[in-house]
């Protein structure tokens, strides 16, 4: 785990990183290439959270820990709470909140848009009706 997101040239070449860096990196890719993502970290009980990057047009989200899968795409509703319970139960684990979150190599800031918590009613989810 690296607490920050490492430049894209240093992650490639050293083919080195977590979760963030991977999820990070296809997003900036696919916005480029005219497709719709988005990154969630979703927190997970007794564990560091887990980033992915969901693509609106494929339903599905790209996930790092089966990056050694040739087909690493996981279809899944485009709730922030769907993706979060799919990435939960892929992990094999219970997950307590979720974020979707913005960021900027330039300025290398996190910008936190919504988030979802697993214990409250899915009708006060902040992206409820967005997608």
């Amino acid at each position: 785990f690296i607490g920050y997101v490492q430049d894209p040239e240093v992650f490639l070449r050293t083919r080195n990183g977590d979760c963030d860096d991977y999820a990070v990196l296809a997003a900036h890719v696919l916005a480029r290439k005219e497709f719709t993502p988005r990154l969630l970290h979703v927190r997970l009980v007794g564990r560091v959270a887990h980033a992915v990057c969901y693509i609106v047009e494929n339903r599905a989200y790209l996930d790092y820990n089966n990056r050694r899968y040739t087909f690493n795409l996981q279809r899944c509703g485009p709730s922030i709470r769907e993706i979060a319970s799919k990435v939960a139960r892929s992990l094999e684990g219970n997950w307590t909140s979720a974020t979707e979150f913005t960021y900027d190599y330039k300025t290398e800031v996190k910008n936190a848009l919504f988030t979802v918590v697993k214990t409250e009613p899915p009708g006060n989810d902040p992206d409820r009706g967005r997608y």
